[in-house]
């Protein structure tokens, strides 16, 4: 950990360069995004952080009006379109950047009418269309220059620049999806905070969120812009309350669906649905029929969390009542679909299993053999199994953070290795 302080400054930033330090989250420590400085998170117990919005205060417009002699100027040997009189004043003004032709206000010293013209300087123009690629792993750059010699090109440049779009994003629409993985989801929630953090824009660009079990709430979170932090919180005080009980989560002392309900009900918006439907896909499995459907319209706020819990829910674990919607039967959509693929775009797959996924763990042991578990890839090897062991049964909290960091860890380096923003 990095020690070295170069002056003394607030808790809220870095003592070397200076930037803002993010909140803390479930990390031991809090790093700096500029200089990589790390502090201890007791370092911020007891700050009070207080916020006030100061409202301006709001000013009648005002109107300037031309007065008669701003017609005064240069004479040129031009006719008014008003009134015909002959000869006209003019003024010339720099309304626009430095290598964009003179703005042209004329004047007619007879009527007052003014008339303005804007002269264009021959140029050349340019258009970029970045797109990643359908591995994800690729940014091309595609550029058209237009050259007008008389800036008549607005109409042309739109025409183009449609084309260009249709052509390179047409089948470029992101999506991203989460893996199934009951308690291991805390890993989900720290590659959702790495991307928040580091790559914002990229996340505004993802056109659909799809999930599974555990993977379903998070990519809810992100669908609907629920706080992030807060539902990380949940999720810690979940699994303590979880490791109260004598057996765990298998206590029928321990309700986890009706947890997770309170949960949701708490943290998402109250116009979750609307914003999530055509954009969130949840795999769901019939009880009726054992077969696969991905949800992704929802009706109400309630309609969404119904899906959700039903996503989540494994027989007899998580209780005895199956969660109802549409009276329909369902439960955990991790049994016939664990890694559910939105039906258009390219797909970034999240795993806290190591595999052929985009964001995964890349575990250096030799794998014994691979397997596909509903539409999964997974390794078989010492550490996959070891994380087995964590799907049903909640693990320590120091581990549970060791695996958070893993999941920011991993989509870091996905950031980087793609230049993503």
């Amino acid at each position: 950990m990095a020690s070295v302080e170069a002056f003394e400054c607030d808790p809220d930033f870095c003592p070397r360069c200076g930037s803002i330090l993010p909140l803390p989250g479930l990390l031991e420590v809090v790093s700096c995004t500029l200089c990589n400085f790390q502090k201890d998170t007791s370092d911020f117990e007891g700050i009070e952080v207080h916020s006030r919005k100061v409202f301006n205060t709001v000013k009648e417009k005002t109107t300037i009006t031309k007065q008669a002699d701003e017609s005064v100027g240069p004479m040129v040997d031009r006719k008014c379109p008003n009134c015909g009189h002959e000869g006209m004043t003019y003024t010339t003004r720099q309304t626009r950047s430095a290598d964009e032709g003179q703005t042209v206000f004329y004047g007619c010293p007879q009527c007052k009418l003014f008339k303005i013209q804007v002269k264009y300087s021959p140029r050349s123009m340019h258009l970029e269309v970045r797109s990643i690629r359908k591995n994800g792993a690729r940014v091309s750059t595609a550029r058209l220059v237009l050259f007008c010699p008389h800036g008549c090109f607005c109409g042309l440049l739109i025409f183009c620049y449609y084309l260009m779009t249709m052509f390179f994003l047409s089948d470029q629409l992101m999506n991203l999806s989460f893996a199934g993985c009951g308690f291991l989801g805390v890993y989900h929630l720290g590659v959702a905070t790495c991307l928040t953090s580091h790559a914002p824009q990229f996340l505004k660009n993802i056109t659909a969120f799809a999930g599974a079990s555990a993977g379903s709430l998070v990519a809810a979170v992100l669908a609907t812009s629920a706080p992030l932090n807060k539902c990380s919180d949940f999720v810690i005080e979940l699994t303590d309350e979880a490791r109260k009980h004598p057996l765990g989560p298998f206590n029928p002392g321990f309700d986890l669906v009706g947890n997770i309900r309170k949960g949701l009900e708490l943290h998402l918006p109250s116009n979750s649905h609307k914003v999530a439907s055509g954009r969130l896909f949840i795999s769901v499995t019939s009880l009726k029929e054992r077969k696969n459907v991905i949800i992704s319209e929802f009706e109400s706020k309630e309609d969404l969390i119904q899906v959700l819990l039903a996503s989540c829910y494994i027989p007899f674990y998580a209780g005895l009542k199956f969660p109802q919607f549409k009276g329909q039967t369902w439960f955990d959509g991790g049994f016939t679909d664990n890694l559910p693929i939105p039906p258009s775009g390219i797909t970034i797959r999240v795993s806290p299993f190591s595999g052929k996924n985009e964001i995964c763990p890349q575990d250096k042991s030799r794998s014994f053999s691979e397997i596909y578990w509903r539409n999964m890839h997974v390794y078989v090897n010492r550490e996959n199994m070891r994380r087995a062991t964590n799907i049903l049964y909640p693990p320590r909290k120091r581990l549970l953070r060791k695996i958070h960091g893993k999941g920011y860890d991993d989509a870091l380096d996905y950031v980087k290795k793609n230049q993503l923003s």
